[in-house]
């Protein structure tokens, strides 16, 4: 049976402040968008991505099946520092322009051509517009060639979205389960779950030689944390952890790449109260032999932050190279750090918050506690049972493989589907008309 939903009859529009570009990827939020627009594309899907992009670069690009549009130029280029710099000003520009251009490049050739437009919205920074493409759509009869979804990556910056007005113009979605019942219990809000991913071209684990490469650089274990300096993600106890491995002899060495945020001050104090000795690393060119020689060089440290951007292949060996991981975020509502350690085939230490996948001692170190001593007792329980911890990263490798976004992409066309046929919408069709609509037939 065909689907409803095919690479002939849809085409997807997504918007988000974050995106391709190296002034618009900062978190998990553009490795989500970037990620679902490949995929979407290797699939055979046409997309269009709206994002705060690099005023310096085209405003438009199209490569293969994907159209890429970089938004609020004229803010962007008064805050040439990143995407979240001038937010309110970009927001202000982005809902006074995005939803016009959505209509006018996307919604309408498709519906013209008998397409249905699947609109996926990203976060707070889109909530008003993706009200305002309502109230167009509607205006010019077109609501009826589109699905409209907007997802919520975490709570942050909601208090100010109106989520009752935006959830009757609009099917409201999260990355977990942890997400859904949040939403539930806090905002009175019922959200489909539509996971992210990883890409399939990350699973499996580094070759021998890379490994022996990076891990060979240090004497002791290798531990290391790549996250945004934030509250929420635990830095003080991987820190404290990092204290208390030492105190047992275990001669930890701990790679950490945080950001530019204030809480890096925090963490810095942390880690000279406990005494622990600590470098920052700079490179201009971080190629691998680069940063194989600073490791070398401050191998000798305890503490040894990363003060470089780290390239994709670079990051997932050192992920496969390490003995362990820390993505032990108090709040992280899906994880996807974890997913990755795990496609290669590293241990990660996970909190208990959005890792729907992780099952401790299983597949992943798994815990909601932020005490030092316990980690430290899990940690060197792992160490002292090299089996258990190859059965581990076993596990956890086999887990990954069943998390690509090929499979997140099936997921949301199942939604798409459902939520089309819940509200009649009949847009989707090979380019079959009547009276100037597009009508739903066999595909």
């Amino acid at each position: 049976m065909s689907r409803f939903v095919s690479p002939k009859n849809t085409a997807f529009v997504l918007l988000s402040f974050e995106g391709p570009d190296k002034y618009s990827l900062v978190g998990g939020l553009g490795t989500r968008m970037v990620e679902l627009s490949r995929a979407m594309s290797d699939n055979g899907f046409f997309n269009s991505f709206f994002f705060i992009g690099d005023p310096a670069m085209e405003p438009k690009v199209v490569e293969g099946t994907t159209t890429f549009y970089r938004e609020c130029r004229n803010t962007a280029a008064m805050y040439p520092d990143g995407v979240y710099c001038g937010e309110r000003e970009k927001i202000a520009e982005w809902n006074s322009t995005v939803p016009e251009k959505v209509v006018s490049e996307v919604v309408l050739p498709a519906a013209r051509s008998g397409r249905l437009t699947v609109v996926m919205a990203e976060d707070w920074h889109t909530a008003e517009s993706v009200v305002a493409l309502d109230g167009l759509l509607r205006r010019m009869g077109l609501r009826e060639h589109c699905v409209i979804l907007w997802n919520i990556n975490n709570e942050y910056g909601m208090s100010g979205v109106d989520l009752k007005r935006l959830s009757s113009v609009c099917t409201v979605t999260t990355v977990s389960e942890f997400m859904s019942k949040r939403m539930r219990s806090r905002h009175s809000i019922t959200a489909r779950t539509i996971p992210n991913g990883i890409p399939a071209r990350i699973i499996g684990p580094p070759s021998d030689d890379v490994i022996d490469a990076i891990s060979g650089c240090f004497d002791g274990l290798m531990l290391q944390k790549v996250a945004r300096y934030d509250s929420d993600k635990n830095w003080i106890s991987a820190i404290e952890t990092v204290a208390s491995l030492k105190k047992e002899g275990l001669r930890p060495r701990f790679l950490m790449r945080g950001g530019a945020q204030p809480y890096r001050a925090e963490v810095i104090r942390r880690i000279n109260s406990l005494s622990l000795s600590y470098a920052t690393v700079s490179l201009v060119d971080p190629s691998f032999d680069a940063m194989i020689d600073a490791f070398r060089r401050y191998s000798a440290f305890d503490i040894i932050e990363m003060d470089f951007f780290i390239e994709e292949d670079f990051l997932m060996n050192m992920y496969g190279s390490a003995d362990f991981v820390f993505a032990n975020s108090a709040y992280e509502p899906f994880g996807i750090v974890g997913l990755e350690v795990m496609a290669k085939r590293g241990l990660a230490i996970l909190g208990c918050t959005g890792e729907d996948y992780a099952e401790h001692c299983v597949n992943s170190i798994r815990t909601d506690s932020e005490n030092p001593e316990e980690l430290k007792d899990i940690i060197m329980s792992l160490v002292s049972d090299p089996e258990r911890s190859e059965k581990i990263r076993d596990a956890g490798l086999n887990t990954a493989k069943s998390f690509t976004w090929d499979r997140a992409l099936s997921i949301l066309i199942d939604n798409v589907e459902q939520i089309a046929e819940a509200y009649n919408i009949p847009a989707a069709g090979n380019g079959c008309h009547s009276k100037g609509k597009a009508y739903l037939v066999g595909v």
